[in-house]
């Protein structure tokens, strides 16, 4: 994804994030754990060993201090790297409180 793609500034961030693909109904399937590589106001970057495609819809578990943010997220970008896949995902429904959270802990993004 190149930077002509992203709507806010990423900041490198190296937190676990868990999150579940979500069926067509909108309910978990497969749960899982990544790491976010970065992270910013619209979305984040995840490693993880599994690859997810392209327009899956994900629900997030985002631990940001001592607080967690759950948000549900789609994937736009997936690609192998070595043993594993990064993979761009925009939040849908951060709310404004999530946000000052998210720069809170990341005053870059």
């Amino acid at each position: 994804m190149g930077l002509e793609n992203r709507i806010a500034r990423r900041v490198e961030s190296q937190m676990f994030i868990s999150f579940s693909v979500l069926n067509e109904m909108g309910s978990p399937m497969v749960g899982s754990m990544g790491l976010a590589l970065n992270i910013s106001r619209t979305g984040v970057m995840l490693e993880n060993r599994n690859e997810i495609g392209i327009n899956r819809r994900l629900a997030l578990e985002v631990a940001v201090g001592d607080d967690t943010i759950k948000v549900k997220g789609i994937v736009k970008y997936s690609q192998a790297v070595e043993d594993n896949f990064h993979i761009g995902i925009h939040f849908l429904d951060l709310n404004p409180d999530e946000v000052a959270l998210l720069e809170k802990y990341y005053p870059d993004i």
